[in-house]
């Protein structure tokens, strides 16, 4: 594992748990989520997306989640969501600052969140890149799966026009200026691979996923995301790999 995927919290905090399956053959793993006292009922709306997020990867990737547990927390923070791996940190307020509490784009919202992260799980945890320069391998691609595992989670008939809306949109914003550059770098240290979580990594590497998918097929492509995962895991790996895999 990856010495970035390693986290604790401590503190006052309340859980609510549950099981999700991980095979065809019913096996399951213990979910809980937790958060400050008196805010279960959004804690509660995340552990049921979770466990539906879980059983969709590990039914589409065709791998079971690796691991014993899946525990989450949501808090008030200002770091966004990070994919520690079996225990997710959600910043409360990017999960739920979407329109009126409940109502259809919220939910929306909150699966494509819930979804990403948990896409981390396989892509970015159980196989890492080798560099920061390729971080778009972990984001876009989770950027890309995290769509399609919303529109099992929250059927939307406007899910595809509402993708190249907002994200493919905001990619072509972001390419579209002076100061744009290239999806893989060669990142030196800390501080330039800080500058790697950024549009370019996360839309345009996914638009550029969508694209393979595109052109190769999704039943395709997506044999070639199982077969990177397979023959990569619990290994570094470079960009060369997944295209040596199709």
């Amino acid at each position: 594992m990856s010495t970035y995927l390693v986290a604790f919290i401590i503190g006052d905090l309340v859980n609510v748990e549950g099981k999700a399956i991980i095979d065809p053959k019913g096996r399951e793993i213990s979910v809980r989520v937790y958060t400050y006292p008196g805010n279960l009922e959004k804690a509660e709306r995340v552990l049921v997306y979770t466990i539906d997020s879980i059983r969709y990867y590990s039914e589409t990737l065709k791998i079971p989640y690796p691991m014993s547990k899946l525990d989450s927390v949501i808090l008030k923070s200002s770091s966004g969501a990070m994919e520690n791996w079996g225990f997710v940190i959600y910043d409360e307020v990017m999960l739920f600052a979407w329109d009126v509490f409940g109502s259809k784009i919220e939910k929306i919202k909150l699966s494509l969140n819930t979804c990403h992260e948990i896409a981390h799980q396989w892509l970015g945890n159980l196989v890492t890149t080798r560099d920061w320069g390729n971080l778009w391998l972990n984001e876009g691609i989770s950027n890309w799966i995290q769509h399609k595992c919303s529109q099992r989670l929250v059927p939307d008939p406007d899910a595809k026009a509402r993708y190249y809306s907002e994200d493919y949109q905001r990619f072509l914003e972001i390419d579209s200026q002076l100061k744009s550059f290239p999806i893989v770098h060669n990142v030196k240290n800390s501080v330039e691979s800080q500058k790697m979580l950024n549009g370019i990594t996360y839309f345009k590497g996914a638009s550029v996923t969508n694209m393979l998918e595109n052109f190769l097929g999704h039943d395709s492509f997506l044999s070639m995301i199982t077969s990177y995962l397979k023959k990569n895991t619990a290994m570094e790996m470079l960009i060369q790999m997944i295209y040596g895999n199709h």
